[in-house]
């Protein structure tokens, strides 16, 4: 979750400001101050990078109609940002995001603490697949998945504070403004790695190798005339133009480090490999054939890899040697690096054994039977990697539910697993090792050659040099767009996809000869708490995948809520809804029922469903599609549907709208939908008339709904239904956001737009305080909310002076524009009496003192 959010030069915000955002987060100013332009400051961001999600209601400009949802985000998009920038200056937009990232599975600070300060220890909520949901029972869980089918579990992670700054640029030619740089800085602001815009007049990629490139069909796809089809994402093409690619919808970042700090790790590990240890120089040399054995595939004048090709009698090129074959030398490499572990197993060092058997296989590489038979070789050991994990999750999950497996069939049990628990582990850091020095063999090969056969190691300067210039100049980020969501890979110039740059690999090879391949990785744990061996943190690209990862589970996570702008549908019918006689007239067509000529796929149809019901099938399918507080839309939409079918829901909010109104939801079915229902004959004549167009208002489907909601009022002695149209503004208004706040997840964050509206000042206070004893039960929720409302303030206060909350669980920020047009935060901080650390701008609500003694 977000912690903190500084903005410059966005619309009224020309100076650099700064919200502070804490569980309870107030934004308070007048009208036209810049209250919302704050709240969607947070809509550009997550439009960067995750535009999907925006496009399908994730924003908080979000109007009545899901149609309007594609027009809501034009004013957010790429092509109009700048024209919405303050005084329309095109200058750089800055929005910096500081937030945690967490790092599950190592088991110690220390590795993290060579690149990140200031980092904590705390509980995060994960939220989980029940047994039968995903490829393993473990996982990050769908936001479509029911809160009934969620499991949420605790885990202690090593939490890393950092910044993630936009630069964002207008570019005149193109009249498009793009993300020219994301920097990601430290807590104490030292920047760690930045991606910055290569500027380039991209053309079409036609190299089926390189990333980016798109077979003829899909570019047919991308460029095809009816692409602005309303039926394909409401009129707006499927992939275009955004903050990074361009109209062959692709762009490339350079990678470029600026503090020597990131390869200080690195350094220390690369300089332990020139010990005269027996097995580090074992483990050197060994490494030494290695890469003389990948040389020889690729650069030596009997190129192993051409003679493979030559078998198919063709003339080849040097583009065609390096891309064909490639699996055949991934297997072959492992096959070697097996080979070396072998005889470090056994302690037998023998250099020159393993040097004759990689002259035997080079001599055999081209046969057919020989490229099978080292295929089979890994295919097995990553077949044995992946069945051990598989078989501990399994094992893991039902014994955690106190069920017994394998008892008869293997009489395996958790003492047999914790024992076997460290061969396992050996066993997967040697596949783990082989497997990432075959994805990277290709990763600059001869520079890796040449530094494992110096005699002496280079200064820490010139090391510093070398990987600086490696990562900026052959290794770049390829943004690529084939959806409405963006994606992303690093490349390497002239040779397409690569996961690791130059210094990745070697930083895992220098770790292999110092501390033996036991030894080389973090003690780390799985999903399931068995050990198993991680890599250490990559601070270049892997910071950039984590945070973007954050970004999209917050936004993933996002509930908006409008209650000014919520309506419910009351849509109860009655009888009185028909036209006159309607009921009498569909009792004589029931009469008459086997004299009309009613189609017969449609009456076996309704029949099927008229079946259903009785049976209760339906109602159970119905409950299926069960909608979750928080699924609850910012217009209100599906709040009848949730509270209807949602029993746990409407029990929870009942409890709430006692309390707050004296008010309750019921569930009610009319006596006359339920006498059609279960009469046969009338059900057929009541679908026929819905058919022929005699019901009234049309469209009223019977199935579309069967239940439906009232209020009754607990006020009186006694209590009486109330149809919802009858009910003020602001009932309607505050229901669905009062059910939209009960949601039982975690991590979820609501951003809130004047949340005071139709509302008593009683009732105001009311609510704010049921949001303060959601923050202190729920998991980790925020509330972000943007108000006019001094009972809001004043509220808050008394809260910490209760001590029901406590000072830092409270932002409080007022804002303010100055003679020029700037909009200005000001941060009030609360001490623990509820009193104000800073000064309220202009007096603390003066305008009602103005009003009294005026």
């Amino acid at each position: 979750m977000y912690k903190k959010l500084t903005i410059e030069n966005i619309k009224t915000f020309e100076k650099k400001q700064k919200l502070k955002i804490a569980p309870m987060t107030l934004i308070y100013g007048e009208n036209s101050s810049g209250k919302t332009t704050l709240l969607k400051t947070f809509d550009i961001v997550h439009n960067i990078f995750s535009e999907g999600e925006v496009k399908r209601g994730k924003n908080i400009s979000q109007k009545d109609s899901p149609f309007y949802r594609n027009e809501n985000i034009q004013n957010i998009s790429a092509k109009k940002i700048h024209y919405f920038s303050s005084k329309l200056n095109k200058k750089k937009l800055k929005i910096q995001i500081d937030l945690d990232l967490p790092y599950e599975n190592y088991t110690n600070a220390g590795e993290l603490e060579e690149y990140f300060t200031n980092i904590n220890q705390k509980e995060i909520y994960v939220q989980v697949y029940p047994k039968g949901f995903g490829s393993s029972p473990g996982g990050y869980v769908e936001y479509s998945l029911s809160d009934k089918e969620l499991n949420i579990r605790r885990k202690k992670v090593f939490s890393v504070p950092i910044k993630i700054l936009l630069t964002i640029k207008y570019l005149k030619k193109k009249k498009i403004s793009k993300v020219e740089s994301i920097e990601i800085k430290r807590s104490d602001n030292k920047s760690i790695v930045t991606f910055s815009r290569i500027n380039k007049n991209y053309k079409t990629i036609l190299n089926p190798a390189a990333v980016g490139f798109m077979i003829e069909k899909s570019r047919r796809i991308m460029n095809r005339a009816d692409r602005y089809n309303p039926l394909y994402h409401r009129g707006r093409p499927i992939s275009e133009p955004d903050y990074f690619v361009d109209e062959k919808l692709y762009a490339d970042y350079q990678i470029i480090t600026k503090e020597n700090f990131v390869w200080k790790f690195h350094y220390k590990s690369y300089k332990k490999i020139f010990s005269q240890n027996k097995n580090t120089k074992f483990r050197r040399e060994a490494m030494k054939l290695l890469f003389e054995s990948i040389y020889r595939l690729y650069y030596s004048p009997k190129n192993l890899a051409k003679r493979i090709l030559n078998i198919h009698k063709k003339k080849v090129t040097q583009n065609e040697i390096e891309t064909f074959g490639v699996a055949t030398f991934k297997h072959y490499i492992y096959f070697i690096i097996q080979l070396i572990l072998k005889e470090e197993d056994e302690n037998s060092f023998d250099l020159d054994s393993i040097s004759k058997k990689i002259n035997i296989y080079e001599e055999k590489i081209s046969y057919q039977d020989f490229r099978r038979q080292i295929k089979k070789s890994y295919e097995k050991d990553q077949r044995i990697n992946q069945e051990r994990g598989a078989y501990y999750a399994d094992e893991m999950f039902n014994l955690r539910r106190g069920e017994i497996i394998y008892k008869t069939e293997k009489e395996r049990s958790v003492l047999f697993r914790e024992k076997s628990q460290e061969k396992d582990y050996n066993f997967s850091s040697k596949f783990l090792f082989a497997d990432i020095i075959c994805d990277a063999f290709h990763a600059n090969l001869i520079f890796l050659r040449n530094l494992l056969n110096k005699k002496k190691e280079m200064t820490f300067t010139s090391f510093c040099r070398f990987a600086n210039s490696d990562l900026k100049n052959l290794f770049n980020i390829r943004f690529t767009k084939r959806g409405p969501n963006l994606s992303w890979n690093m490349i390497r110039e002239g040779l397409g996809y690569s996961s690791s740059s130059t210094f990745g690999v070697l930083r895992l090879i220098t770790d292999y000869i110092d501390k033996g391949v036991n030894n080389m990785f973090c003690e780390g744990k799985d999903y399931f708490n068995i050990k198993s061996p991680e890599l250490f943190p990559n601070p270049t690209i892997d910071l950039l995948r984590r945070s973007i990862s954050e970004i999209k589970k917050t936004v993933n996570n996002l509930v908006i809520c409008h209650p000014n702008k919520t309506d419910v549908s009351w849509s109860v019918p009655n009888e009185a809804d028909y036209p006159s006689n309607f009921f009498e007239r569909i009792e004589e067509i029931a009469k008459k029922g086997k004299k009309e000529k009613i189609s017969k796929i449609l009456s076996e149809q309704d029949e099927k469903v008229r079946g259903e019901f009785l049976k209760g099938k339906l109602e159970k399918a119905v409950e299926k599609k069960v909608i979750d507080a928080h699924r609850i839309s910012a217009n209100g939409a599906n709040f009848d549907r949730a509270l209807a079918n949602n029993a746990t829901l409407r029990k929870d909010l009942n409890k709430v709208l006692k309390d707050i109104l004296n008010l309750e939801l019921v569930v009610v079915t009319p006596k006359f939908l339920k006498k059609i229902i279960k009469d046969r004959e009338l059900y057929k004549a009541y679908r026929h008339a819905q058919r022929r167009g005699m019901v009234y208002p049309p469209g009223r489907g019977m199935f579309s709904k069967n239940k439906f909601i009232m209020l009754r009022d607990l006020s009186f002695k006694k209590s009486f239904y109330i149809h919802g149209d009858e009910v003020g503004k602001g009932p309607t208004n505050i229901l669905p956001f009062l059910a939209q706040i009960l949601s039982d997840r975690p991590n979820l964050t609501y951003l809130v737009q004047e949340l005071e509206n139709n509302w008593h000042p009683k009732y105001q206070s009311k609510i704010i305080e049921l949001i303060a004893k959601i923050i202190k039960k729920s998991l980790n929720k925020n509330f972000i909310l943007e108000t006019h409302s001094e009972l809001f303030v004043l509220q808050v206060k008394k809260l910490v002076q209760k001590g029901i909350l406590k000072p830092e669980d409270v932002s409080i920020n007022y804002i303010s524009r100055s003679e020029n047009g700037d909009s200005n935060i000001h941060y009030i901080p609360v001490n623990s009496q509820g009193g104000f650390e800073k000064p309220w701008p202009g007096g603390f609500f003066t305008e009602r003192m103005e009003v009294i003694t005026s």
